[in-house]
């Protein structure tokens, strides 16, 4: 095999190495391979989302274009030509709920100080960067309040993960390389792995620039001698097997997670457009939805039925085990362990969903009494539903005969008058020219319903999925990502649909619950987690059908309305 693929490390970039053992943080190892983009103090934010910072800072800002001081530094440092401004920057992934701003120590959380520099030397930048932020601390902020960062755009190595073609050679090649990556991530990096992956990455508008690459996450704040474990894996891929392909390897701060968001995750651009629709009953697939007194919210996926011996069939909607179990704290160990209603047992005490959630509920009537909008309160109050209480739920414990996790539950929703149900995506929020979605697009009908669950081959798929977050379509990955899970689940194989090519991501963690749709209207499956970097983790609805079997004793199958086509 060709020699791997490994960026240069650059140990000025590196604040926590130590010299006698090189351990320093995944942070800041993952820093040192990023000359292009410098932070001082660290640790740098990976990976990261802009957003609006405080009004404080802002305010400091304004007096900023005028300092002869900065002016100086500056120009001493070639970057005088520089764009700069105040943002808040901030991890992607869970966040803790905070009440207004995140507290300024948080480490996934901070105000930055951002110079956005064309220069192609960035030789003196961490000597400039240092300056400035003692400069800012003259200025009106407190240690640790802000950060500095100077990066060049253009230059900076980008990092998106995109799914693996059919190339023969290549994906030959991973799977040759994939036990031994295992066994030695295992040794070299015990405590602080949390997941393999094998993804093409590159810049997310140039496909031609993509490279396969052997992704080991490991989780935040994590120290380990990185460098020797780099190159120990490496070892692995220098095999001769495979002379005409040369993989490349990441070692990323990162973990993947239940898709379900704190209180603080709610876009009121997206009040309209998601949480209800005009004139139209719901809820409907996708929507929000949340248990009643919590603030967990997510997203429903469909309508299933179940059938007995008798022949009746009694209609649920689905969504996650997570998404609905914070609505019993008080038995949400045993609801872990055992699950809800299965075997027999009833539920420990009724857990009520409802749609939307109930931080959307109150945010959305915030953004209706702050902002002019055309729909009125009554027009909301109107869309409220109750959807019902969970009689069925997985629990935190079980697996697929394939090892994967479980995570469902069933909502008793009797109510089938809803014309919304079991609708496919709408076919206007995706805008590429895949030939999938060409014929998702021209065979797409409003009226049209979900056909049925799909039992087909998954790897390369195009898929799509409407949820609370919005729409967005992918494709499922070639390989399964492994998981070690920090909750005492262990380990597991799973699938993952990965953005297209040109998109930032497939999903947020609003999404956990939403069904994953092909180009054929058929559910592929639902999603139940995700990574940092939007990439989103689906159990096929295959599997949660039959051990749905299995817990309760019911046949289930995809509702079908009557008149549906």
């Amino acid at each position: 095999m060709t020699p791997p693929v490994l960026r240069p490390f650059h140990p000025r970039l590196c604040p926590s190495i130590s010299p006698n053992t090189n351990r320093c943080t995944i942070e800041d190892f993952y820093a040192a391979k990023q000359p292009f983009r410098v932070v001082h103090p660290g640790p740098s934010i990976f990976p990261y989302q802009l957003s609006r910072c405080s009004d404080k800072a802002y305010t400091i800002e304004d007096t900023l274009d005028t300092s002869p001081a900065l002016a100086c530094i500056l120009r001493r440092h070639n970057l005088s030509n520089a764009n700069t401004g105040m943002r808040r920057i901030e991890r992607q992934g869970s966040q803790p709920p905070w009440t207004g701003f995140p507290p300024d120590n948080d480490l996934r959380s901070k105000t930055v100080f951002l110079i956005e520099s064309r220069e192609s030397d960035p030789t003196t930048w961490q000597v400039a960067a240092q300056e400035i932020y003692e400069f800012l601390l003259t200025a009106g902020f407190e240690e640790d309040e802000v950060q500095v960062e100077i990066w060049n755009s253009k230059l900076v190595h980008e990092l998106h993960s995109f799914f693996l073609p059919d190339d023969r050679k290549m994906l030959a090649a991973m799977r040759s390389v994939k036990p031994r990556v295992y066994e030695v991530v295992r040794r070299v990096l015990r405590d602080s792995w949390t997941a393999i992956a094998y993804h093409m990455t590159g810049p997310r508008q140039c496909e031609s620039k993509a490279v396969p690459t052997v992704i080991v996450y490991c989780r935040p704040g994590s120290v380990e001698d990185f460098i020797n474990a780099e190159r120990e894996i490496a070892s692995v891929l220098d095999e001769d097997r495979h002379p005409d392909v040369a993989l490349h390897l990441e070692i990323l701060p990162g973990s993947t997670g239940m898709a379900a968001p704190p209180a603080k995750e709610f876009n009121p651009e997206f009040a309209w457009r998601w949480l209800y629709k005009d004139g139209e009953d719901g809820p409907w697939n996708g929507t929000s939805v949340g248990p009643r007194g919590s603030t967990q919210s997510g997203s429903l996926g469909g309508w299933v039925g179940l059938q007995g011996e008798s022949g009746e069939v009694m209609e649920y909607a689905m969504t996650c085990y997570h998404v609905a179990s914070p609505g019993d704290t008080d038995n949400k160990d045993a609801d872990d362990e055992y699950g809800i209603g299965l075997t027999g047992t009833l539920p420990l005490s009724p857990i009520t969903m409802v749609c939307p959630s109930p931080v959307d509920e109150a945010e959305t009537r915030k953004f209706i009494l702050e902002r002019p909008a055309r729909e009125s309160m009554e027009q909301f109050e109107d869309s409220i539903s109750i959807i019902g209480n969970v009689e069925y739920g997985s629990g935190n414990r079980r697996r697929t005969d394939f090892g994967s996790r479980l995570d469902w539950a069933l909502i008793s929703s009797p109510n089938l008058s809803n014309s919304l149900r079991n609708r496919p995506p709408v076919a206007f929020c995706y805008d590429h020219d895949n030939s999938d979605f060409e014929g998702y697009v021209a065979t797409h009908d409003p009226s049209h319903r979900l056909l049925k669950i799909s039992d087909s081959q998954m790897a390369g798929q195009w898929v799509c999925k409407a949820a609370r977050s919005g729409s967005c379509d992918g494709v499922i990955n070639t390989m399964y990502r492994r998981v070690r899970w920090d909750d005492g689940f262990g380990e597991t194989m799973e699938l993952e649909v990965l953005p297209n090519w040109g998109k930032k991501w497939f999903c947020h963690e609003s999404d956990a619950g939403s069904w994953v749709v092909n180009a054929n209207r058929e559910v592929v499956g639902m999603l139940v987690e995700m990574d940092e970097y939007s990439c989103g983790i689906l159990t096929p609805l295959k599997d949660i059908l039959e051990d749905i079997r299995r817990a309760t004793g019911y046949r289930v199958s995809l509702l079908q309305p009557r008149g549906s086509f």
